[in-house]
């Protein structure tokens, strides 16, 4: 039987499948790395999809997005995904106790990532995160954020001093790479400033290293920092953002571990150069 013309233009015969792969700049050999005081996201969208997309980046770590977790703000996360649809995102909302804070991280979807139970701290906040890979050694990613004070006015340092040793105390013994990130609100780049020179000193003596000389904050001085084992070189090439719409620069860097394989789309095209015409404007005639 002779297909109608109806049936003609619509069969699935001129439906051709392609297969099409999302490849970027990046060697698969390294992964592209970026961590951003954000300020809240809630506006700030289309500044994140403009840094990912033009930096080519696999993993962004963001600070202070201030998502509280309420159900009104789901639609930043929905937009957030929608323009940025290769992408997982997972987020900590900030704590009620505090102003400020909100930890996400944004990742490319064909990483192999599991978010762990986290341990809560009075004095800052963070979520851990694992990339696995068959061919490489998982990273143990954490993305923190403390804030100066409480809400009480109290400064949060002496509490600190004695959490992040704790912490610190309990992720040592991970396997795999090891990848602190995060804004920390200390002034490292000052050799005088009294608490900065005891968080390097909890470093120091925990076999870390901090690796960011550059300043992230429009004041000059360096809050934002990426630190791992001092034995564990697989960081490479930081280097700073102009400052976005937040007074934090973001720091970007290579990570010596493979990004996954392209993402791979299934694109359904119809082959309208083989559509008669005529035949298609009379049935949509006959239809009218």
């Amino acid at each position: 039987k002779s297909p109608t013309p109806a049936t003609l233009y619509e069969s699935s015969s001129n439906l051709p499948t392609i297969s099409r792969i999302l490849s970027t700049q990046t060697s698969r050999g390294s992964s592209n790395f970026a961590l951003w005081n954000a300020r809240s996201i809630k506006l700030k969208i289309p500044i994140i999809f403009d840094l990912v997309t033009s930096n080519t980046i696999d993993i962004l770590t963001i600070t202070e997005s201030w998502l509280t977790g309420d159900h009104r703000q789901d639609h930043v996360l929905a937009e957030l995904s929608t323009t940025l649809p290769n992408y997982n995102v997972h987020h900590i909302p900030r704590g009620n106790t505090r102003s400020g804070g909100g930890v996400l991280v944004l990742l490319l979807k064909s990483f192999n990532v599991t978010m762990s139970t986290i341990r809560p701290f009075k004095s800052f906040e963070y979520m851990d995160v694992t990339i696995a890979s068959r061919s490489h050694m998982p990273l143990h990613l954490y993305v923190l954020y403390r804030p100066q004070r409480f809400k009480n006015k109290k400064a949060t340092a002496p509490l600190f001093f004695q959490e992040f040793s704790s912490f610190l105390e309990e992720i040592s013994t991970v396997p795999g790479h090891l990848l602190i990130v995060g804004d920390f609100n200390f002034h490292v780049n000052k050799q005088t400033d009294r608490d900065a020179l005891r968080f390097i000193d909890i470093i120091d003596s925990a076999n870390l290293q901090q690796h960011v000389d550059k300043p992230t904050h429009i004041s000059g001085n360096t809050l934002d920092l990426i630190i791992t084992r001092s034995t564990d070189h697989f960081v490479s090439n930081i280097s700073t953002t102009q400052y976005l719409p937040s007074d934090h620069a973001a720091v970007l860097c290579s990570l010596n571990i493979p990004r996954p394989e392209p993402t791979k789309m299934e694109i359904t095209l119809r082959k309208l150069r083989e559509i008669d015409v005529d035949v298609f404007r009379n049935d949509i005639l006959k239809s009218s």
